[in-house]
């Protein structure tokens, strides 16, 4: 699956979610339970650290979370294995524990995508970009934005960066724009006001 292909997928996901995401790890444990039939959060603290989270799939699944983590990376969490829950319905089982394979790429660039929708983190940046300067302040304020930790940021400016550079290849104008765009924000480069007619993914 490509990243464009899993965009489209965490798209359709996040309306059937009905939407924007919670910001916060409650609410977006109260919007499963309301929404997600067949599915169950348990949420317990573990004795190690190398497990955030698992999902087992059956008549009634279960997604269990590690409480050792923050609110923001139960959230992040919490994400990933929805992102397994719907994307990947031949699996039984699935164990975070920083492996490495195609699903747990999809599950954690998908939950990026979920709670960091590209559409919005652009402008979201163009924003923080015109009071702050320093790279940092900008990762701090995007995270608060968002509600998700610093290094969630750290990764999707670096996957959008790869994505804008890939999708040049077909895009339009408009998206060639917004890619320049993305560039000078990341840098911290202050840009002129260019319109952009139809924002579309980046």
């Amino acid at each position: 699956m490509t990243k464009a292909e899993l965009y489209r997928q965490v798209d359709g996901l996040r309306q059937r979610l009905g939407g924007r995401m919670p910001k916060t790890y409650a609410g977006l444990l109260s919007l499963v339970d309301h929404t997600v039939e067949h599915l169950r959060v348990v949420a317990h603290p573990m004795d190690s650290r190398r497990v955030s989270g698992l999902l087992l799939r059956g008549e009634e699944s279960v997604i269990l979370l590690n409480t050792s983590f923050s609110p923001e990376s139960l959230r992040f969490t919490l994400a990933h294995e929805l992102i397994h829950f719907f994307l990947h319905p031949q699996q039984r089982q699935f164990l975070c524990a920083r492996q490495s394979s195609p699903l747990e790429w999809q599950a954690n660039e998908g939950a990026a995508e979920l709670l960091v929708p590209r559409h919005s983190f652009l402008p979201t940046m163009e924003n923080i970009c015109s009071d702050f300067w320093q790279e940092n302040d900008r990762i701090a304020a995007a995270a608060i934005r968002f509600g998700v930790s610093e290094q969630v940021i750290r990764y999707r400016i670096k996957s959008l960066r790869q994505y804008y550079s890939a999708s040049t290849r077909y895009a339009s104008i408009s998206a060639v724009v917004e890619q320049a765009q993305f560039a000078g924000l990341v840098e911290g480069r202050q840009k002129a006001s260019i319109p952009v007619a139809g924002r579309q993914s980046f």
